[in-house]
């Protein structure tokens, strides 16, 4: 450490360093071009780390793998895109207009390779490999630029490389009471309990190398060291992260795996959260609030309206062997990142967990109700023996 700033730190600054020297050197238009280009390759990257992650089943290989993508194709684009740039220079060159040419290049380029470190550390940290996570997360300039970049930004990439990668959430074919009961409120209670619950929910990634996927999903404490979250979420991963709301980055063990009730318990050393408490089942009509990371991006708080609770067979997680479940149908918008994260009442007590969404893009959503979560909550700090993940679940 040195002043506070680790290696990947004193990289990066060195990195964003020469971009300011260069943009300053070579003005705005070449800089231009170049920043399209560094974008492209940026861009690039992020949908290429995944992809190679996959693709590279050696631990002792995978990172090096990525960060040599990540190099060849943003310095490739950024390359190009600096000729085409001076081409552009050579037919405007007004000499009146020099300083300020400079300066914008400067600041443009500085600008620029800023939002490609936050897209590429979020493409990598999504990785599910612990080291790599623990790193992005104690990096100082990395949340730095995470919190200087406007939260449409962070949504806009996670929802592009959520797309692009084919992620998706399981769909129950139709709602299985009416829609039309009450629309969702449009604001999220204001709850001092709403609030405290917040701290307590968390991202999990992961590699699941059997289908070629990282799958992200959200998760809460059950205990101080011991999170809930879906089966779906971390089936056929073998080292699933857990990231949590203050920047840190924890290795987890799965110690239960359900995939009746798509449920499943992570044990995390350090995890150190307040548990969330466990309220009573909602009924039609109620509000309810729910909590997560949409595509694996920002953190979301939602409303929504408890449209029905009943007993419905729902298939497992592979689409198979129909069993009867507690299950929520709630009005609102769940998406893929949701799955896993708790179902509040008004006063952030724990009612359900998110699992699945109507087909068809009606904006319903199903949860777990308390008769399928609530044994296994109270049961979780007993829980240590780490348990297989089974098959991945993505189709």
């Amino acid at each position: 450490m040195l002043f506070g700033f680790g290696l990947l730190d004193i990289l990066l600054l060195i990195f964003l360093a020469g971009f300011l020297i260069s943009g300053l050197r070579k003005g705005f238009f070449v800089t231009l071009g170049g920043i399209v280009g560094f974008v492209a390759g940026g861009v690039a990257t992020f949908f290429a780390i995944p992809v190679v992650s996959t693709w590279v089943t050696a631990p002792g290989w995978r990172l090096f793998w990525v960060v040599a993508t990540a190099v060849v194709l943003i310095l490739m684009g950024q390359a190009i895109g600096a000729a085409i740039g001076a081409r552009v220079r050579l037919w405007l060159n007004l000499p009146a207009l020099k300083s300020f040419d400079r300066l914008l290049g400067g600041v443009a380029n500085v600008a620029v390779a800023a939002v490609v470190v936050s897209a590429v550390a979020f493409s990598a940290a999504t990785m599910g490999l612990p080291l790599l996570s623990q790193q992005i997360a104690s990096s100082r300039v990395i949340q730095s630029i995470r919190d200087l970049t406007p939260t449409p930004l962070d949504t806009a990439m996670a929802q592009a490389r959520s797309l692009v990668m084919g992620q998706t959430i399981p769909e129950l074919l139709e709602p299985f009471a009416p829609t039309t009961v009450e629309a969702a409120p449009a604001r999220v209670p204001d709850s001092a309990g709403v609030e405290a619950a917040e701290a307590s929910v968390v991202k999990i990634t992961g590699t699941a190398f059997e289908c070629g996927v990282n799958q992200t999903g959200s998760g809460f404490a059950a205990a101080t060291d011991r999170v809930v979250t879906n089966a779906h979420v971390v089936s056929g991963i073998a080292d699933p992260v857990v990231n949590t709301q203050d920047g840190r980055a924890l290795p987890a063990r799965v110690v239960h795996f359900d995939s009746v009730r798509d449920l499943a318990v992570l044990s995390v050393d350090g995890l150190d959260l307040a548990p969330v408490p466990v309220g009573e089942s909602l009924s039609t009509g109620d509000t309810a609030v729910f909590m997560g990371f949409p595509a694996g991006g920002p953190f979301s708080v939602e409303p929504a309206v408890v449209q029905s609770l009943r007993t419905v067979s729902v298939q497992n997680i592979y689409g198979a062997d129909p069993s009867p479940l507690q299950i929520y149908q709630i009005g609102a918008e769940v998406r893929q990142g949701n799955s896993g994260g708790p179902l509040l009442d008004p006063q952030g007590r724990l009612t359900g967990v998110v699992f699945a969404k109507a087909a068809g893009g009606l904006d319903v959503g199903y949860a777990l109700g308390l008769d399928e979560v609530e044994p296994l909550v109270l049961d979780s700090p007993d829980l240590t023996e780490t348990v297989s993940t089974g098959a991945c679940s993505v189709d």
